[in-house]
């Protein structure tokens, strides 16, 4: 966690923005305010609590809706007046029932992966007959287990011997049947992601 001291709440009068993300996915799901009792709060309960500006008041979100954002990490920017708080949510963030505060349909990049993660999720839940996906997860494990492997000698053979686009195309393949196997395993994709954190931390560049 961060140190409350070294905050500089004076720059806006006693609040700091808070930008709130997804952990595994590093989504954006909203932006709040907090001062120093917020932050404390926070802290103390490792629950997002804000500044409520209109009220006056401090609120936890979820503490009516059950839609809690349980903190991961805390980090201040260079400047020390603004928040990125990485957290789990325990359900849709914005008040309107939305994964997030902000359009999902304009994410790129490594982000779209927040879209790829509900629908895999989506399909774990409630599975659909004439899903690819859901094919795949009635199967088990070891069928996936079986296909990624098919899947990754496809990326080597395509990397020496096809074309750019294959190769590309393959290894979207690749990513997506590891995702979903990691889903099956009910393994957050954050715990590969923190063995490579590891390695490179350790490990000369």
């Amino acid at each position: 966690m961060i140190s409350v001291e070294k905050i500089q709440f004076q720059k806006l009068n006693g609040l700091i923005p808070a930008c709130i993300q997804h952990v595994e996915t590093s989504e954006v799901l909203m932006i709040g305010f907090m001062n120093r009792e917020a932050v404390e709060k926070s802290i103390a309960i490792k629950q997002v609590t804000f500044w409520s500006r209109s009220r006056n008041a401090l609120w936890t979100k979820g503490e009516s809706s059950g839609n809690i954002l349980h903190i991961e990490s805390m980090s201040l920017d260079c400047d020390q007046d603004s928040l990125l708080i990485e957290v789990t949510p325990s359900g849709p963030t914005c008040h309107i029932g939305t994964v997030s505060c902000f359009p999902r349909d304009q994410l790129k990049g490594v982000g779209w992966y927040a879209n790829l993660s509900d629908r895999l999720d989506s399909r774990l839940r409630s599975p659909n007959s004439d899903s690819y996906t859901s094919h795949l997860i009635a199967q088990g494990e070891r069928r996936l287990a079986q296909k990624v492997g098919e899947e990754g000698l496809e990326v080597a053979l395509s990397a020496v011997a096809g074309s750019d686009e294959e190769f590309i195309g393959e290894c979207a393949d690749l990513l997506f049947h590891s995702l979903l196997l990691l889903k099956c395993k009910k393994i957050p994709v954050t715990k590969v992601t923190d063995v490579l954190r590891k390695r490179f931390l350790r490990t000369p560049t």
